[in-house]
C-alpha cells in the first residue's frame, strides 16, 4: 500500500506490505509524475527506487530494486 501527500513539488508518505511500513523519501511531484525511494531493511537491505504516472484515480510505475532487476506495478486509488 503506498500512502501519499504532496506540498508543492514534495512528495513524503509511506509504503507498506507484509515487511512492514517504510517511510518515503527523496519525493517529488512534477505534474503526474512521482518519484521517491524507499530503503528497505527486510528481509535484506535494498534501495528501491520508484517512478510513477497518476492518471485519475490510476498509478502505473517501475521501481528499480537494486540488484533484482526493474519490476513493474500499478494500482488503484482506495
Amino acid at each position: 500500500t503506498l500512502t501519499f501527500a504532496t506540498d508543492g513539488g514534495t512528495l513524503t508518505g509511506s509504503m507498506s506490505g507484509p515487511q512492514g511500513t517504510m517511510e518515503i523519501e527523496d519525493g517529488t511531484i512534477d505534474g503526474d509524475t512521482l518519484s521517491w525511494t524507499v530503503n528497505m531493511t527486510s528481509p535484506m537491505p535494498i534501495k528501491v527506487e520508484s517512478t510513477a504516472t497518476i492518471s485519475g484515480d490510476e498509478i502505473n510505475g517501475e521501481a528499480k530494486l537494486g540488484a533484482f532487476g526493474t519490476a513493474s506495478f500499478s494500482g488503484t486509488r482506495a
